[in-house]
């Protein structure tokens, strides 16, 4: 089973019952059009709340949407008629929409790839890395399929921050497992660039390139995974780290964790 973690809106400060009032009327799938539209009214998305710029609002992201979006369709010879609109009516048709392509955001290593991240969300974190570690007891495993509030959420990094630290340490007897861990993911890293060059044939860039290349959709995958493997030991404690971080993150800034499966 996959597992995303996905944001929900926050609400707007003074509307906090209002809030989980409709809130708890969507899960029990009690909605309308006009339910949604109130909702939405006094909800912050997170891109919201890290002021991510919007077409037609912003110049930056108008700018963006054009050169870089539009321009890419455009050059595909098989892509819609959609994409042959006037600049200004492709503006217009996009009109607030976000680009978080524009802001400085690492929190999402582990991200699920398309076509499933669009709908997951930008900043959503692949939770069946923390479902399925080795790391961590099959209790803390389970939690990773319930919803958090940004209490929870807090408490559950920590939970499984220190079973991680915890459970490398004894059984490959590392004193600091988090010490090491950086000089073990730079030297993975570059073991999966060069790899990816041999296999694949491509060019990346970027660490983050590298990091999410999604080798397990390529069909060097078998090879691949008997070479470097998508997870050693090290990638295994990493990924539980990452994962605490995610969940502080959001929590801090008042969103509540909603799993996807």
């Amino acid at each position: 089973m996959g597992l995303d973690w996905t944001l929900l809106p926050k609400p707007k400060e003074g509307f906090e019952e209002e809030f989980n009032a409709i809130l708890a009327r969507l899960d029990a799938r009690d909605s309308s059009e006009e339910l949604l539209e109130r909702f939405y009214e006094i909800s912050v998305s997170p891109e919201e709340t890290l002021g991510c710029p919007r077409i037609g609002i912003d110049e930056e992201a108008t700018k963006y949407f054009l050169e870089k979006i539009v321009s890419s369709h455009r050059e595909d010879p098989d892509h819609t008629p959609y994409w042959d609109q006037s600049d200004e009516d492709l503006v217009k048709d996009n009109y607030g929409k976000f680009v978080p392509d524009l802001i400085e955001y690492d929190k999402s290593t582990f991200t699920a790839f398309g076509p499933f991240r669009a709908l997951a969300g930008y900043f959503s974190f692949r939770g069946k890395v923390v479902a399925n570690s080795p790391l961590l007891p099959q209790t803390l495993r389970n939690l990773a399929y319930t919803r958090m509030d940004p209490e929870r959420m807090r408490e559950y990094a920590r939970k499984i921050e220190n079973a991680a630290i915890l459970n490398f340490s004894l059984t490959r007897n590392v004193d600091d497992p988090r010490a090491a861990l950086q000089e073990k993911v730079r030297e993975y890293i570059e073991q999966k660039r060069k790899l990816l060059e041999e296999l694949d044939g491509v060019a990346l860039e970027s660490d983050q390139e590298v990091w999410e290349y999604p080798i397990f959709f390529s069909k060097h995958s078998e090879e691949y995974d008997e070479k470097l493997g998508w997870f050693d030991e090290w990638m295994q404690l990493k990924a539980v780290l990452d994962a605490a971080e995610w969940l502080r993150f959001w929590a801090d800034k008042g969103h509540t964790m909603e799993p996807w499966y």
